[in-house]
């Protein structure tokens, strides 16, 4: 179930709660984690909000908002330890897709007990998103990405 192609853990991060660290060195340019069809939910806009507006336990809906991530007008709940990867303005991973994968690639040698650390400007925050994420009392990945610059 896991898209990580090297091993890591769960540590907790110096100011963004837990996060995700790497055993093993990473050369840049490698996969590091990939996108399958077994560690992540896609929904439509439509399906995100009824899913969302099933979940009564508030601190549950509100992992749930923290968690996701928006990209081509779809909401993307991670199904493993990539849901913890960390905002940062100088991330050590870029999000890209090749025709046969979608994954996180490192944009520069990762050393062993590095974070994992990805820029989350460069997700969509479409209204929807944003209005879900104000309700939920929540951050979005917009106000993340601006407050961890």
């Amino acid at each position: 179930m896991s898209g990580f192609k090297y091993k890591v853990y769960i540590h907790e991060s110096k100011d963004k709660g837990l996060g995700i660290f790497t055993r093993e060195f990473i050369p840049k340019g490698s996969l590091v984690w990939t996108l399958t069809d077994d560690n992540h939910l896609a929904f439509e806009k439509t399906d995100f909000i009824k899913h969302i507006s099933k979940i009564t336990d508030i601190p549950h809906k509100q992992y749930t908002l923290n968690h996701i991530y928006v990209w081509k007008n779809k909401a993307i709940l991670c199904l493993d330890n990539a849901e913890l990867i960390n905002h940062s303005s100088n991330p050590n991973l870029c999000e890209k897709s090749s025709d046969e994968k979608k994954g996180c690639w490192a944009v520069r040698d990762i050393q062993p007990n590095e974070e994992l650390l990805d820029a989350y400007d460069k997700y969509e925050t479409p209204e929807w998103y944003l209005l879900l994420c104000k309700e939920g009392q929540v951050e979005s990945s917009k106000d993340v990405s601006e407050k961890y610059t």
